[in-house]
């Protein structure tokens, strides 16, 4: 409620909807933390945030992914296949595909002005300068990705999923590496994959269930630097402007490396 006699009016916008608030408490700097019996904490710096729903425009409720193109436009996927972009300066929402399939993630390429939208089992990419959305047809496309993230060079994308991870090459369409050319006790690598990140030191970092790990030469070796949780499950990776490298864990929060330095 924006007011009191909103109350009495029955005027209000409904804020984090399908989830059980448990607790509401204000801090010192007029921020609000909501406590989630299904997802643990929200932080809200700006009571006023704006809310994007059904009511404003989206074709259903439940997102499953976003990319930012800049500071005033976002691209939007949902769990029904919709895919949008929004214009936070002034609210427009345009529908881009109206498709069936769940997209799974998205990630865009500002440099040829190219958004990379991955559905259950499609690549696609989309220019705005040009539609339809192209479908791209890629030889052994094994199963359904979760996760993607851009080499430091964009023409590499890594693809993570429930059985492990490839590597796409963008310019010539195809898969380049499968997790499955790895062998870990004699067996092939099978396991649960979160992230896959290529550094600007170029190194790549592999974050699945069993923790941290780099890959070299089709090889999983354990970080030299050690921390506990990097032998418990890590669930995404992003690398910082000044390259610090920061993961985060399940029961250790952040953790932050940069060069001999680790801090959480």
């Amino acid at each position: 409620y924006h007011r009191l006699t909103d109350i009495t009016k029955g005027i209000y916008e409904t804020q984090l909807e399908d989830f059980t608030i448990s607790h509401i408490v204000e801090d010192h700097d007029g921020g609000y933390w909501f406590a989630a019996l299904e997802s643990g904490g929200f932080y809200c710096s700006n009571p006023d945030i704006k809310i994007y729903d059904i009511q404003t425009g989206f074709p259903s409720k439940y997102v499953s992914s976003i990319a930012l193109k800049n500071s005033e436009n976002i691209f939007v996927g949902f769990l029904d296949g919709n895919l949008l972009k929004l214009d936070a300066t002034n609210k427009k929402i345009t529908i881009l595909d109206r498709g069936r399939a769940k997209i799974q993630d998205l990630v865009y390429d500002p440099f040829i002005n190219t958004l990379w939208v991955f559905k259950s089992n499609m690549m696609n990419y989309y220019k705005e300068c040009r539609q339809p959305m192209i479908i791209v047809n890629i030889p052994n496309y094994y199963y359904v990705a979760k996760h993607l993230q851009f080499s430091p060079s964009k023409n590499v994308i890594w693809r993570t999923y429930s059985y492990g991870f490839s590597k796409i090459d963008l310019n010539s369409k195809s898969v380049i590496f499968h997790s499955n050319e790895i062998k870990v006790d004699q067996r092939f690598y099978e396991t649960r994959t979160y992230e896959v990140l290529t550094s600007s030191t170029n190194r790549t970092w592999v974050a699945n269930i069993d923790g941290l790990f780099e890959l070299k030469n089709k090889h999983l070796i354990l970080p030299e630097k050690k921390h506990p949780a990097f032998q418990n499950r890590i669930q995404a990776i992003e690398e910082l402007s000044d390259s610090t490298l920061v993961f985060g864990s399940k029961g250790f929060g952040l953790i932050f490396w940069k060069g001999d330095s680790i801090a959480t």
